[in-house]
Order: structure tokens, then sequence, then C-alpha cells
């Protein structure tokens, strides 16, 4: 069942392209209506939604304003989740409390990871702040808000806060190549780039280590059948 439900995931995330490209190219409707058909795949795909707030440049009132209110769930955090529990109960999702406060943490690797291109980009912000179009601007929220949701799931609740961040992560791995681009230099760029495919190849084989070893070795038909 816990693999059906991510494949689900992943289709509502591949819908979820087409909303990105709705909204870069302005088309509001479009984007709300691919939100809406992402979320018949998984419920959570509604969370999308937010990104009509962040199409401005990043680290201006909004960015801020989430920070604070990622501060905010931090600091209360068992009456906020239950509030959030609530919210997945009247949209089909049954967990109970103990379930998502008692579970694992997110593994801080990756959140330092995800954490990468938010603060190097508010660091060196003055540099780039002119070259942020409507795209890139964009892109470079979902990397922001990615990071935020995940720091969430720092304590515990990792399933509920991973999950979460799936829909911004297409953000961080378009917006990175790109703002390596805009602050470096050509050699320097290419060994940044080279850095960091080695550290993402690095970190996908030590995440994925013995994972899902059942299915390494089943035929399509087994892995359907596994399914229904």
């Amino acid at each position: 069942i816990s693999h059906f439900a991510a494949m689900k995931q992943c289709m509502a995330i591949a819908v979820l392209t087409f909303a990105i490209e709705a909204l870069i190219k302005n088309k509001k409707l479009l984007f709300v209506l691919f939100v809406f058909i992402a979320m018949l795949f998984h419920t959570y795909a509604i969370l999308a939604i937010i990104l009509l707030l962040f199409t401005n440049k990043p680290w201006t009132f909004m960015t801020y304003l989430t920070i604070a209110g990622i501060v905010l769930v931090l600091l209360t955090f068992e009456s906020t989740i239950t509030g959030l529990l609530s919210y997945a109960d009247n949209i089909g999702k049954n967990y109970t409390a103990s379930e998502v406060l008692e579970s694992e943490a997110i593994n801080p690797l990756r959140l330092a990871i995800f954490a990468v291109p938010p603060i190097i980009s508010f660091l060196l912000q003055d540099y780039i702040q002119d070259d942020y179009g409507r795209k890139d601007s964009i892109l470079m929220n979902m990397c922001v808000i990615t990071f935020l949701i995940m720091s969430l799931g720092i304590g515990s609740s990792a399933n509920l806060f991973a999950r979460s961040s799936f829909y911004f992560e297409l953000g961080t791995i378009i917006a990175f190549p790109w703002f390596v681009n805009q602050v470096f230099d050509k050699p320097t760029e290419r060994f940044v780039s080279t850095s960091a495919s080695i550290c993402y190849i690095a970190f996908f084989i030590i995440s994925n280590t013995n994972f899902a070893t059942e299915y390494r070795a089943v035929t399509l038909i087994d892995f359907v059948k596994n399914i229904f």
C-alpha cells in the first residue's frame, strides 16, 4: 500500500510540473486547474496552491512572513500538528497524533542538502537580486519553501513533512544550476557543479541503501499483482 501511495504522489508531482509552467506564464486559472487534477492523484498536492503568493523575488516580505510562520509552528508544534491532522482527516487522510508525533525525524543530512540553495541565495542576494525573472523567482521560492517545510520535521513527523515538501523540490533541482551560473565564473561554476553532482549522488546512494529490496528482482507482472 505504501508503495502504491508513493506512485500516486509521483503522478501528482508530474501533473504539477505543468502547473508550474502555467504559473511561470502567468496563466493562473490553468495553474489552479492543474493543481486540482494533481489532487485527484494525491490530496497533499493542494499545498502547491500557495505558489500563487510566491511569484515575486525571494527574500522579500512574503519570504520573511513565511519564515516567521514556520518559527511559530515550531514553537507551538503539538497544537499545530493537531490542527493539521484535523485538516488531513477532512480530506480523507486518517492519522492519529501518536503516529505523527512519535515518528522518526527527518535525516539532518537530507535537511542540510536542501538548505544549501536557500541559504546561499540569502547570503548572496545582493549579487543576483536584479537577475531574477518571474521563472527564477518562483523556482527559488520553491527552494526556500522546501527547506522550511522539511525543517518542521527535524524533531519528528518526518513522513508528514517530507511528503509535503515533495511538491516543491522540483524548484531546487532546476534553480540550483541557474543560481550557480549567476554567481560564479566559468571555472568556479564547473568546480561547484561537479562537487554538487558528486555530493548529490553520494546522498542518493546513502539514502537508498537497502531501499525496497523486495522489488529488485521481480517481474513487471509480479509488481502489478503486488499493487492490486
